[in-house]
């Protein structure tokens, strides 16, 4: 199973990210520290980059069972 590295951007990036699409949607040119989009951008950037980092440390051993139990379960499928 080939597992993506997941923690490839650091929270600027996905920052600035999240800011130009929003700027995309609202069809407005600018957003200021202020506006209450502002901080609800800035807790969702914070919690992509928490679970992207949090899904990059799972371990190896982990994903290897996770592989035992899913082909497992596709044996078992088949049984039926």
């Amino acid at each position: 199973m080939n597992v993506q590295k997941l923690d490839t951007h650091t929270y600027k990036e996905l920052f600035a990210d999240a800011v130009k699409e929003w700027k995309q949607r609202s069809g407005d040119e600018e957003i200021f520290p202020s506006d209450v989009s502002y901080t609800l951008l800035e807790m969702q950037t914070m919690l992509v980059d928490m679970l992207n980092y949090y899904s990059d440390q799972v371990q190896e051993a982990h994903i290897k069972k996770y592989e035992r139990l899913h082909s497992l379960r596709r044996f078992l499928r088949g049984q039926k």
